[in-house]
């Protein structure tokens, strides 16, 4: 090794010289936009597509947990300011978790209508 060679100069990572094991085919055009390219991979079930449907269900569980909390702190400022402390804590608590069972079914039924008619007109 010289003096002016370096560990950096003569240590190079093998990745910079191989290929990438695979190659999206939307991501050699360059008149597309980034936005279109995902949505399209999004839409016909390519890579990512999982990670989408992971975070709509991580939304609707948010959803459910969030309607019972926000009941239940409701609850219980209603039962510190009515002095009956344990019986506007439950009827929030449970109002809480009935409508948002209630929310979360129904947009599990719209998912699922939306994924009907997405594999329908996916096989046209």
């Amino acid at each position: 090794m010289g003096q002016n060679e370096s560990r950096r100069d003569r240590v190079t990572p093998p990745m910079l010289h191989q290929k990438a094991p695979f190659q999206l085919p939307l991501l050699r055009r360059s008149t597309t936009k980034m936005g279109d390219i995902l949505t399209r991979q999004l839409y016909k079930g390519g890579p990512g597509r999982e990670l989408g449907e992971g975070y709509k269900f991580l939304g609707l569980g948010l959803q459910f947990a969030g309607g019972i909390v926000f009941f239940s702190v409701g609850g219980v400022f209603l039962d510190r300011w009515s002095g009956l402390m344990p019986l506007f804590t439950l009827v929030g608590t449970l109002t809480g978790a009935t409508l948002s069972f209630i929310n979360v079914y129904i947009k599990l039924q719209a998912f699922s209508e939306a994924d009907k008619r997405r594999k329908e007109e996916h096989k046209k």
